[in-house]
C-alpha cells in the first residue's frame, strides 16, 4: 500500500480521478462482456437442445403414434372385411398413418448425422418391407378374398415380422435419444460451471484491482490533507519549527510546499523582529 501510495502521489489528483473512472469503466466492460459471453454460450446449448434433442423427441413420439395407428387400422381391416366402404376408409387411414411415419423419420434425419440415423435408415427399410407385405393382404381384404379372420391374420405374418423389427428399432432410438439428452445436459452443466468460474474470476480480478487502488488513492488524499491541517494549526499556534514531510507531485504536495514557504517566511520575519 505504501509503494502504491508513493506512486499515486507522483500524479495529480485530477489525473488520478480520471484514471480511476477509466479503470472502473474498463472493469465494468470486462464484467459485462463476460456475462454476455456466458449468456450467449448457455443460449447456444439451450438452442441446440431444443433444435436437436427436443425436436427428435417430438418426432420419435409421432413415429410411435404412427406405428400404433398402422396396427389399429390394420385390425380395422380385419374386423371390417367384406364391408367395402369401411375397408376403403380404413385403407385411407392406414396409408395416412404410413405417410406420417415416413415424415417423422425424415424429420429425425434432418440436421447433422448422428448415431440414430443408422437405426432410422434400418427402420425405413423395415417399413418398406412391411408396406410391401401388407399391401397385397389389404387389397384382398378390401375385396373380401379371405374366408376367415384367421386366414387373413396368417397372411399378415411377413408384415408382422417387419413390424416387430420396427418396434425393436424404436426402442433402440429411445435409448439413443435418452443418452443424447443426458450428454447434452451434462455438457450444458459443464459449460454453466465454466461460465460461473470465469465470471467469478473476473469479479475477483475487478475486486483486487478496485479495492487496493481506491484505498491507496483515498490515503494519498486524506493523509496529506491531515498533514497540511496539522502544519496550519502549528503555525497558528506560533510553532514555526515543525518540519513536515513534503513528497509527491500532486496538488496536495504543492499546497504543503506553499505552507512550508509561508512558515519559512514567518520564521524569518520573527527573527528579524
Amino acid at each position: 500500500m505504501g509503494l502504491l501510495n508513493v506512486l499515486m502521489r507522483g500524479f495529480s489528483i485530477r489525473l488520478r480521478m480520471v484514471g480511476a473512472i477509466g479503470v472502473v469503466l474498463c472493469l465494468l466492460l470486462m464484467v459485462g462482456a463476460t456475462g454476455l459471453w456466458g449468456m450467449n454460450r448457455m443460449q447456444m446449448y439451450n438452442h441446440a437442445f431444443v433444435e436437436h434433442s427436443l425436436s427428435e423427441s417430438v418426432a420419435l413420439n409421432r413415429l410411435e403414434v404412427g406405428l400404433v395407428s398402422l396396427r389399429r387400422h390394420e385390425r380395422d381391416f380385419l374386423v371390417q372385411q367384406g364391408q367395402p366402404e369401411a375397408t376403403r376408409a380404413a385403407k385411407t387411414q392406414w396409408e395416412q398413418a404410413l405417410q406420417d411415419v415416413r415424415l417423422s423419420m425424415k424429420k429425425m434425419l434432418d440436421g447433422e448425422a448422428d448415431e440414430d440415423n443408422v437405426v432410422i435408415e434400418e427402420l425405413a427399410r423395415n417399413l418398406d418391407a412391411y408396406e410391401q407385405a401388407a399391401s397385397p393382404v389389404l387389397v384382398q381384404l378390401e375385396q373380401g378374398g379371405y374366408e376367415s379372420l384367421m386366414a387373413a391374420n396368417q397372411a399378415f405374418e411377413t408384415a408382422h415380422s417387419a413390424f416387430a423389427a420396427m418396434e425393436q428399432q424404436v426402442q433402440r432410438l429411445q435409448a439413443i435419444l435418452a443418452d443424447e439428452v443426458k450428454t447434452t445436459q451434462a455438457a450444458s452443466e459443464q459449460e454453466s460451471h465454466s461460465v460461473w468460474l470465469l465470471f467469478s474470476l473476473v469479479l475477483v480480478v475487478a475486486s483486487v484491482v478496485v479495492i487496493p487502488t481506491t484505498l491507496a488513492n483515498m490515503h494519498s488524499i486524506t493523509r496529506p490533507l491531515l498533514q497540511a491541517q496539522g502544519l496550519a494549526v502549528s503555525i497558528a499556534r506560533g510553532d514555526l519549527t515543525t518540519q513536515p514531510d513534503v513528497q509527491g507531485k500532486d496538488e496536495l504536495a504543492e499546497l504543503m510546499r506553499c505552507l512550508v514557504d509561508m512558515q519559512s517566511s514567518l520564521y524569518r520575519t520573527v527573527n528579524e523582529v
